[in-house]
C-alpha cells in the first residue's frame, strides 16, 4: 500500500472526462466455454508479476468504442499494469464459433440462424434476440481466465484485478462481478467442501462508465450487484458520468450511501454531452484506478494453476452449482439468473 486515504470498499464517484494514445498490444485469441473464438489486445504487464491485471470492457452493438477501450489501455500500461480489452462476441473481430456454440440450448434459442441443417460459422450481435447480452459474461469470465493463465507465466499479478467498463459492457461487468462473489475453490467432495474466501476478493476495484441501466430493455440489478461487491470490503467501486445526467447522477447517489461514511474521494464536474468520445476519459479511468491501487495493498503474487483446479458457484439460497472441472481451460457457462436473479 502506497498511502492510505480510504478504507474499505470506497465508492469513487466522478463526474468528468484524459488524453492517452494507444500503445501497441498483442493480438491474443480467446475460446469461450461455449465455443466463442474471441480476440483481444493484451499488453503484459511492464513491472512483471507485480503489474495488476485490467481488464477492458467495451460497449456491446453500436455503444462500442474499441479506441477509446485502447487509449485507456495505453493510459494504464503507462502505470505499471497489464491490460487486456477484447471484443464482445458478435462484434469486431470476434464473430467466429465453433460447433460448440450452437450445443448450448440459449444459443440456439436466443442467437439467430441456426436451423439444423444450417450451422452458422459466425455470429453478429444484431442477431441476438432480446434476453442475448446477459450471456456476455461468459466472455468476460473467460478473458479472466486468460488473465489467470498470464499471471502463472509472470506476465501481471491477477490475483489485484481491476475492471473497467463502458456502457452496456459496464453492465455485463457488474453483473459478472457479482457472481465472482459466489465462486469458490473446491478443496474436497464433488462439490461440497469450498474454500472460504470468494473469487471475488481478487477483484481489487471497477470503474464503470455511465453503466446502463438496462440490457435489452431488461432492467439490471445495478446496485444489487454492487452491493454484493462492496459489502465484503473486498472491492472498491467507481462510477465515472456526465455532468448533468439525471439517471446517473442518482445511481451516484444510491452508491454513495452504500458506503457513506467511507467515501472520501471526489472527481470534479466537467460539463460534456458525450462522454465515451471525451479525450479526457482515458487519464481519467487510468486516476481512478491509480487511486484504488493506493488503497489496496496488493496481495503477494503466487501461481493461479486456473485449470488444475475445480470451482463451484455457492447458490444464494443454499447448495452449489459445479462451476469448473479440473484440467478446464474455462467455466461452464455462468448461471446468471440463479446467482443474481433474473
Amino acid at each position: 500500500m502506497r498511502t492510505n486515504t480510504f478504507s474499505a470498499a470506497v465508492l469513487v464517484l466522478l463526474t468528468v472526462g484524459a488524453n492517452a494514445s494507444a500503445a501497441d498490444a498483442r493480438r491474443v485469441a480467446i475460446r469461450t466455454a461455449d465455443g466463442v473464438e474471441l480476440v483481444g489486445r493484451y499488453q503484459p504487464g511492464p513491472l512483471g508479476n507485480k503489474s495488476p491485471g485490467v481488464l477492458i470492457l467495451d460497449g456491446i452493438g453500436d455503444g462500442r468504442r474499441p479506441k477509446t477501450c485502447d487509449a485507456v489501455a495505453a493510459a494504464l500500461h503507462k502505470q505499471g499494469c497489464a491490460t487486456l480489452c477484447f471484443d464482445f462476441r458478435g462484434h469486431g473481430a470476434s464473430t467466429v464459433v465453433t460447433e460448440d456454440f450452437w450445443d448450448d440450448p440459449t444459443n440456439r434459442r436466443l442467437v439467430r440462424g441456426y436451423t439444423g441443417k444450417t450451422v452458422p460459422e459466425e455470429v453478429d450481435w444484431q442477431d441476438f434476440r432480446p434476453g442475448y447480452r446477459r450471456a456476455l459474461v461468459n466472455d468476460v469470465a473467460a478473458a479472466r481466465a486468460f488473465l489467470d493463465r498470464r499471471n502463472d507465466t509472470g506476465e501481471c499479478n491477477s490475483g489485484q484485478l481491476f475492471v473497467v467498463g463502458f456502457g452496456e459492457g459496464a453492465s455485463v461487468g457488474a453483473l459478472w462481478a457479482a457472481t465472482e462473489w459466489s465462486r469458490h475453490r473446491v478443496t474436497g467432495g464433488l462439490v461440497t467442501r469450498l474454500a472460504p474466501t470468494p473469487e471475488g476478493r481478487d477483484v481489487r476495484g471497477c470503474v464503470w462508465v455511465e453503466p446502463a441501466t438496462a440490457l435489452d430493455r431488461r432492467p439490471v440489478p445495478l446496485l444489487d450487484c454492487l452491493k454484493r461487491a462492496t459489502a465484503k470490503g473486498g472491492t472498491y467501486v467507481g462510477l465515472i458520468r456526465a455532468d448533468q445526467d439525471e439517471a446517473q447522477e442518482k445511481l451516484a447517489d444510491q452508491l454513495q450511501a452504500l458506503n457513506r461514511k467511507e467515501t472520501t474521494f471526489r472527481g470534479v464536474a466537467l460539463p460534456t454531452k458525450n462522454l465515451l468520445d471525451d479525450a479526457a476519459l482515458p487519464a481519467r479511468v487510468a486516476a481512478m484506478i491509480d487511486k484504488m491501487r493506493d488503497v489496496n495493498d496488493p496481495p503477494p503474487w503466487d501461481d493461479r494453476d486456473f485449470s488444475d483446479k475445480r470451482y463451484a458457484w455457492a447458490l444464494p439460497g443454499g447448495g452449489t452449482i459445479l462451476a469448473k472441472e479440473e484440467d478446464a481451460q474455462n467455466l461452464r457457462p455462468i448461471p446468471l439468473d440463479r446467482l443474481v436473479g433474473r
